[in-house]
């Protein structure tokens, strides 16, 4: 188990070069939406020629130009992005703003927006086991483990998402079609990557953020489960990165007190 503590400012800037880096492109084939894809349906639309290839591979993650984004980055696939705002009104709006700050900065849209109803992020509200399903189903159709970004509420339930993949809220993970909203009737995936069919608990995220989370939402009854659990990271996502701001009285983050 990772116990990763939340740390430092909001650097948002360095955020997006990671997202730049771990995938670019231009706007994805609609894959088939409905049913389960055939096992390595998904390597047809993750394939690049050598030079490409190794193109990207040969690009500096601390270094990447305006040009690298258009002209290597932009021939590769990306992962989704699954943005999820806070609870109180309007704030759902910064990560709209943060959502399109991601499109200028060369990411694809339409692997950001919810591809359902084209928001740009998921409410807190959501259930955490449908976002679950949601985050399954996009890996199973395009072939790569999606990345989410949390803010307040939002990134309690990303938390809350890896914690019901590590099994901690059952194992019987329904998968969610974002494209029609609607609950499969199977715990299942096709694994697009080795064709075999394996369960939605154990499945991990690429990448996971989280900002300004805790505090007074644990007065919610919908974060009553969360109570104790915030900071414990399983190992079902790559790499995670916390953030906490120094005086936040949402949050209950103060100078001194939270620092790990």
């Amino acid at each position: 188990m990772i116990r990763s503590p939340l740390r430092g400012p909001l650097a948002v800037v360095a955020l997006a070069a990671v997202l730049l880096v771990q995938g670019c492109a231009l706007t994805p084939p609609t894959p088939d939406v409905l049913g389960t894809p055939r096992a390595g349906a998904a390597f047809g639309r993750l394939a690049l020629d050598r030079a490409t290839e190794d193109r990207i591979l040969a690009l500096d993650p601390l270094h990447v130009a305006e040009a690298d984004v258009h002209d290597v980055l932009g021939k590769a696939p990306a992962p989704r992005v699954m943005l999820l705002h806070g609870g109180i009104y309007p704030v759902h709006l910064i990560m709209a703003s943060f959502g399109r700050f991601l499109v200028g900065m060369g990411y694809p849209e339409d692997a950001i927006r919810d591809p359902g109803t084209r928001e740009w992020s998921y409410s807190p509200y959501e259930d955490g086991l449908r976002l679950t399903g949601i985050l399954a189903w996009h890996y199973e159709h395009d072939g790569m483990r999606p990345m989410m970004i949390g803010h307040s509420q939002g990134g309690m339930q990303a938390i809350k998402v890896l914690q019901v993949l590590d099994g901690r809220f059952g194992k019987d993970i329904s998968v969610v079609n974002p494209w029609t909203q609607e609950t499969e009737a199977r715990t299942t995936i096709v694994d697009p990557l080795t064709g075999a069919v394996r369960p939605v608990q154990g499945l991990s995220a690429s990448y996971a953020s989280v900002v300004g989370a805790g505090g007074a939402a644990y007065l919610l009854p919908n974060q009553w489960d969360m109570i104790g659990k915030l900071r414990l990271i399983p190992d079902t996502v790559d790499e995670f990165t916390g953030f906490f701001i120094a005086l936040d009285l949402i949050a209950w983050s103060f100078p001194g007190v939270n620092e790990q």
